[in-house]
């Protein structure tokens, strides 16, 4: 469970979250990203603030942040084909990142737009012939970093993410632009 203050966080339902993340803008759109919303929730992806069993016609709450970021995150390493227990470790690093204070500059990058963040997973082929995660980095390119200092893959495959371009595709709820 978070270790947030919910009292300066925006409360937001299951469908704000899929409207805000969905990449398609139409009926189908929505419909997608709410199942793919739910089926996290159910299965410990995305955290709540209320109990995640609310009753028939009970909505369950999320806090806006970090939670629309981690949910588009999430939506964009789906098109990858990664599998929910693939996704669990990297939802569980973003959420104790940002309990963390963020050491890595990620999510205040990612919604600043002030510079680069990147996630990177680094994939192996696991004894079974199947990809599996090796290692998930989360960095930023800040203006005085030494670029030598970002961490290199350690395996023969990865998937390198822009989480500031992720970002910039998400309507946040209440807002008219589809940015920050």
């Amino acid at each position: 469970m978070p270790t947030w203050d919910y009292e300066d966080k925006r409360r937001l339902t299951a469908k704000d979250i899929a409207e805000a993340i969905r990449f398609r803008k139409d009926k189908g759109g929505f419909a997608k990203a709410y199942r793919q919303v739910q089926h996290w929730t159910t299965n410990g992806l995305l955290q709540t603030i209320t109990p995640i069993e609310t009753g028939k016609g009970v909505a369950r709450e999320y806090v806006d942040v970090p939670t629309v970021f981690i949910a588009a995150v999430l939506q964009e390493l789906s098109l990858f084909g990664l599998t929910i227990d693939s996704l669990r470790p990297i939802a569980d690093q973003l959420y104790e990142d940002y309990d963390d204070g963020d050491p890595e500059m990620i999510h205040f990058a990612a919604e600043t737009g002030e510079f680069d963040a990147f996630l990177r997973i680094d994939l192996t082929v696991d004894d079974k012939g199947k990809l599996a995660i090796a290692e998930v980095c989360m960095y930023s390119e800040q203006p005085e970093q030494d670029l030598y200092a970002i961490p290199r893959p350690k395996t023969s495959g990865s998937i390198l993410l822009n989480v500031g371009n992720i970002v910039n595709r998400i309507a946040w709820p209440g807002s008219t632009e589809g940015s920050r």
